[in-house]
């Protein structure tokens, strides 16, 4: 029995209830292919089954690269990105090659080929999603993504070389967030503390530096590899007039080093038996550092936290850097994973689809969304049209909490939702005005 598809023959096999294409289709695409019929080639071609692409693709071995590229794209387009691989291989049209091996989540192949294009960004992004992430930083700092290197680094782990990097670029408070989670295990615990310590005391709080350190010897006891973190915290709490916390601790010092540094001169000096609060009340004391980080007000009238109450919208506040940027400055570049979810607070923001601006945002918008979920890169940019503050909400941490808190993930993907509705809607009209 042969039935019809457009003007070609299949036989059918009533035993399997299955098209079975004879060798006469294998001629219709050649055809198609060479006649420019790419879409007539890519139907015929998705109505078989896909065993026969091996078929086509050895129909035109030798042809000119200008042929094989068109059998290439009629591959690409019917999603059979192994055989529009092995074409454009061929055709030494590499780009596509690269990109093809991302389509088909082949990330690590992916990676290797735009590095061997010097396309070191779009590398290095596709190393970070195989989770080779040692390449991923190699790439990202000759490409001077300190971002992304930060990112790689709290992928693997390695907080207080993540860290490292915020406090080179100034980011103090990503620096702390890091080396906080550095755990006690970790064999440069003593060392996490000890930053954190002196970023917090260069931002005035010398009292949460000394809880910090506290508490780190606390976790981890005295010994060899902590007792400059000891040291640290005697010396501190000297300055501090916590004048029988700092005997202790050098005591303690001494129980196992008896001539670390200059502890004995140290304690000669201060022990005179000022009675002070308890070290466990001291320990309690948050100081300064743990007071609203930005304007609460202002952020509660932003539309997508409009649900939220007030114990969430604290959890967002403590996630909200406040980042300024210049006309023509690129907020989101398509192609790059942003750093996470950019909230406007004031300025016009232009969304731009290859040469064409497609949408304007402005207050309480916000960007960077779909490729916080979807963990993709996006496919506009987003360019400031004016100047423009906004909130910055780190990727990771936002996922977290969406991941860890089930009402209020709720709440944001509904108005996730409720906006991706709007922005359609704006999009369309903008698009029938054209």
């Amino acid at each position: 029995m042969s039935q019809m598809f457009r003007e070609i023959e299949f036989e059918f096999d009533e035993s399997q209830g299955s098209f079975v294409p004879t060798s006469k289709i294998v001629n219709y695409i050649k055809n198609y292919i060479i006649a420019g019929n790419i879409d007539e080639a890519v139907s015929a071609y998705q109505s078989c089954k896909e065993d026969i692409g091996e078929l086509v693709f050895n129909e035109f071995k030798g042809s000119s690269k200008v042929t094989l590229r068109s059998v290439g794209e009629m591959f690409k387009q019917a999603r059979d990105y192994n055989m529009a691989i092995k074409c454009f291989t061929i055709t030494q049209n590499y780009d596509e090659v690269a990109k093809l091996y991302e389509k088909n989540y082949e990330f690590e192949k992916a990676a290797q080929m735009y590095e061997k294009l010097n396309m070191l960004e779009e590398s290095a992004i596709n190393y970070e999603k195989a989770r080779q992430y040692e390449k991923a930083i190699d790439l990202y700092k000759r490409t001077g993504n300190t971002e992304r290197v930060i990112a790689c680094e709290k992928a693997m782990g390695r907080f207080v070389n993540a860290a490292d990097y915020a406090i080179d670029s100034n980011m103090s408070t990503d620096a702390i967030e890091m080396l906080r989670k550095v755990p006690p295990t970790d064999d440069r615990f003593t060392d996490a503390r000890i930053k954190l310590a002196n970023i917090l005391i260069q931002k005035g709080n010398s009292a949460m530096a000394l809880k910090f350190l506290i508490e780190g010897c606390k976790m981890v006891g005295i010994n060899q590899k902590s007792l400059e973190m000891f040291y640290r915290a005697g010396v501190l709490a000297t300055e501090l007039n916590y004048k029988d916390h700092a005997i202790k601790l050098f005591k303690i010092i001494q129980s196992v080093s008896p001539d670390y540094r200059d502890v004995k001169d140290r304690l000669a000096f201060i022990e005179g038996g000022v009675k002070l609060p308890e070290l466990t009340q001291f320990v309690e004391e948050e100081g300064s550092y743990t007071s609203v980080m930005m304007d609460a007000d202002k952020v509660r009238k932003i539309p997508i936290f409009d649900m939220l109450n007030m114990s969430e919208l604290k959890i967002v506040y403590s996630m909200c850097k406040d980042r300024t940027y210049k006309p023509s400055e690129i907020m989101i570049k398509s192609g790059v994973i942003p750093e996470g979810l950019i909230v406007i607070r004031e300025g016009i923001v232009d969304v731009v689809v290859g040469d064409n601006i497609v949408a304007n945002l402005k207050d309480g918008d916000y960007i960077g969304e779909m490729s916080m979920i979807l963990n993709e890169p996006p496919t506009a940019t987003c360019v400031a049209h004016s100047d423009v503050r906004a909130y910055v909400i780190d990727r990771n941490r936002f996922m977290s909490l969406l991941d860890s808190d089930v009402q209020f993930a709720y709440k944001i993907y509904k108005m996730f939702s409720v906006e991706l509705s709007k922005r359609l809607t704006r999009t369309n009209k903008l698009l029938n005005q054209k």
